[in-house]
């Protein structure tokens, strides 16, 4: 199948997904190439369905490399048996994943104009190319097809992607220790947070009714749950699309767009994602129209079996929004707390995770907790200092 033809295919299975055209528009759209052969696109835009603009920053969302990390990845080693070594190592691009009849490559320099012709003469799967980091390709090579004479080293020229895609689809967001279901430290007043936690970031099929609302004080670990769950989904599966904002980011962005003309781009975004986690989402609460557009984009997840996670403090959640839209939208989730632990609870837990030397230096946790600092990670400061002591 050409270039231009699984375009228009995935373009406009994305957008029926994002619920930004009906069947009968597509009808019309299919209707019009026939008459005068032209891209999917075009006829949007001539049907007058989505602006010329709206559709090109679409295009290009649909068109952009995302970035991959092959060292947080277990790589699938049936879906390297459709490469052949020779080809791989010319094209310095690693199999990943196969998903139904879509090939998920790695591959040093996506950019590669010789890449995709190479790809599909050896393989009859749909290609999607994904970035990594040179070196990370190399060791992939050197473990999945050995070292001999045709794999060599990679030269000056190795094609590293010097820009990453920012509009959501590539989460990763450094941090001082890990954010992970790993490192959130288990308590009765968190446990139901976090089984839910895991749930999603597992993808489970267990019917969640959405928005999941984390109800707790600043510093009980919501923020950590969030940013748990977008580094389990994003290292788990390289196709995973999610959305990582606050609610200011999300009232900010939404006028952004609203002024260049481009509310249906910025739905879009939105709305093609399995995922999408809004930490304190109160910064989103008092603008009508933002309001409207969050409740809209929660009904679409709930329509498409979407994930939506939304953090807010008892006081947040309290006064609620402004709109009686988004109340009764919000009033159809599930309220899960997110509390600290008893005092004596957390001394126990202080003492199994930094020890009884490193729990002496936390005579002052309530006063740095209360000052927005999260307890969890006041306890990782401590235990990091007392190893560095050691």
């Amino acid at each position: 199948m050409s270039s231009p033809e699984t375009l228009d295919l995935r373009l406009a299975e994305r957008l029926r997904r994002a619920n930004l055209i009906s069947e009968e528009q597509l009808d019309s759209v299919r209707q019009m190439q026939e008459e005068s052969p032209s891209s999917l696109a075009d006829a949007l835009v001539r049907l007058e369905i989505l602006s010329h603009q709206e559709v090109g920053r679409i295009v290009e969302s649909l068109q952009e490399v995302r970035f991959v990390k092959l060292e947080d990845m277990q790589i699938d080693r049936e879906a390297v048996r459709h490469i052949p070594g020779r080809i791989a190592r010319m094209h310095r691009c690693i199999p990943v994943r196969r998903t139904g009849n879509m090939l998920v490559i790695a591959a040093a320099d996506p950019t590669d104009p010789k890449l995709l012709d190479a790809l599909a003469a050896v393989t009859d799967c749909e290609l999607l190319v994904l970035a990594a980091e040179p070196e990370a390709v190399e060791h992939a090579l050197f473990i999945h097809y050995s070292t001999d004479a045709g794999a060599g080293r990679l030269n000056d020229n190795s094609g590293r992607i010097a820009q990453r895609s920012e509009n959501g689809q590539v989460w990763s967001i450094a941090t001082l220790w890990p954010h992970t279901l790993d490192t959130f430290i288990d308590h009765d007043a968190a446990r139901r947070a976090r089984e839910l936690a895991k749930q999603v970031a597992a993808e489970s099929p267990e019917p969640i009714d959405v928005p999941i609302l984390l109800i707790g004080e600043p510093g009980s670990g919501k923020t950590h749950l969030l940013h748990a769950i977008k580094t389990y989904r994003a290292t788990r599966n390289p196709l995973s699309r999610g959305l990582l904002w606050s609610g200011v980011e999300l009232a900010a962005t939404y006028w952004e767009y609203r002024a260049a003309g481009q509310s249906n781009t910025l739905r879009f975004e939105l709305r093609d994602r399995e995922c999408v986690l809004i930490d304190d989402c109160a910064g989103a609460f008092g603008d009508a129209e933002v309001e409207s557009e969050l409740s809209e984009l929660i009904k679409h997840c709930r329509s498409t079996g979407s994930h939506v996670i939304l953090a807010l403090t008892p006081e947040q959640h309290l006064t609620g929004p402004a709109t009686t839209e988004l109340r009764t939208t919000l009033a159809k989730g599930t309220e899960v707390s997110v509390g600290a632990p008893q005092s004596e609870a957390l001394m126990e837990l202080i003492q199994a995770r930094v020890g009884v030397a490193g729990s002496s230096q936390l005579f002052d946790t309530s006063e740095r907790v209360e000052s927005g600092i999260g307890w969890q990670s006041v306890i990782e400061s401590v235990k990091l200092n007392s190893q560095t002591k050691s």
